[in-house]
C-alpha cells in the first residue's frame, strides 16, 4: 500500500491527470475501487491536494508516471477510521 499526495492548480486539472490513470470519469473523481481510495485533502486558492491511497505498487508507478505534482502529506492531516 503506498499513499500519495498529489496537487494540482484546480480540481478539473486534477480529474485530467487522474483519468489518465482510470481515477477518474468524465470530470469527476472516483473515491474508491478495489485498487485505490481517493480524498480530497485541499482546495482553496493555492490549488487542490488529493490523496490517493494505492492498494497496487503499478497503480502508484501510473499516477507518478503523470504530470501531477507528488507533495508531502499535509501536517495533521490523516486517512478517516
Amino acid at each position: 500500500m503506498i499513499d500519495l499526495f498529489l496537487h494540482a492548480p484546480s480540481l478539473a486539472d486534477m480529474a485530467a491527470g487522474l483519468a489518465l490513470v482510470g481515477l477518474s470519469v468524465n470530470g469527476e473523481m472516483v473515491p474508491a475501487s478495489h485498487t485505490h481510495a481517493l480524498a480530497v485533502v485541499v482546495d482553496d486558492t493555492a490549488g487542490v491536494i488529493v490523496a490517493v491511497r494505492c492498494l497496487e505498487d503499478a497503480l502508484a508507478g501510473a499516477i507518478r508516471a503523470t504530470s501531477l505534482a507528488e507533495v508531502a502529506r499535509p501536517d495533521g492531516w490523516a486517512w478517516a477510521g
